[in-house]
């Protein structure tokens, strides 16, 4: 069975922030000083869907996920398990927008009130019983409407498997690049540790294969 996950928000991505100001690039840590950042690039004029699904990518290898809200903002979750090492140490730096450069800051999260809770339901009397069963009652309706939700994201997973690059993922690719130079030119002992795995892999031999497809 799937684990239970603990939803949450970070103080300082909302939509507020998500969709206003420059492009930056924010490097996330979850675990403390040595493990490897995971990077995002926030880019305004993206779509909140857009955004979400950049996030999402950045932070999976963290077991956290990310969906968009209803406000605009973003719902992040994460296995309820881990969730006393997210909060603890999620940390994160920026360029100086919507956070400081330079050394990774601590983050504040804010964990969302669980939607269901059983544990208040009660048939002590008449009207207690009235009340639980009302609850039981929401309680099955916030299902149905999360199990409707799943559908309709795999619908958009599998068509969005189908769509063509556009232009502006072209555009984010070069974007994303520079940025990702620009990273690597610091002298940064965190940074030089998320960057070296994945240059690791890169041979000659895959750099022409990639060159020479059409």
């Amino acid at each position: 069975a799937t684990p239970a996950r603990q939803q949450f928000k970070i103080r300082g991505l909302d939509s507020n922030t998500l969709q206003s100001g420059d492009k930056e690039t924010l490097a996330f840590s979850v675990g403390g000083i040595g493990q490897r950042l995971l990077v995002a690039a926030v880019d305004p004029k993206l779509s909140e869907a857009a955004l979400a699904r950049r996030f999402d990518q950045a932070l999976a290898p963290a077991d956290i996920r990310v969906t968009p809200d209803k406000t605009g903002g973003l719902n992040f979750s994460v296995p309820e398990a881990a969730w006393p090492t997210v909060r603890d140490t999620l940390a994160v730096k920026g360029s100086g927008g919507r956070f400081p450069s330079g050394q990774l800051t601590r983050v504040r999260t804010d964990a969302e009130a669980d939607a269901i809770r059983p544990g208040n339901w009660q048939t002590g009397n008449p009207e207690v019983l009235r009340r639980s069963l009302a609850e039981v009652i929401d309680a099955l309706a916030r299902i149905r409407q999360a199990r409707d939700m799943i559908h309709r994201a795999l619908a958009d997973a599998r068509s969005r498997a189908t769509e063509p690059v556009t232009a502006a993922d072209q555009e984010w690719a070069v974007a994303f690049a520079a940025e990702f130079e620009n990273l690597g030119s610091q002298p940064s002992y965190q940074i030089y540790s998320a960057i070296a795995p994945a240059l690791v892999s890169i041979t000659r031999e895959r750099v022409l294969s990639l060159l020479t497809l059409d």
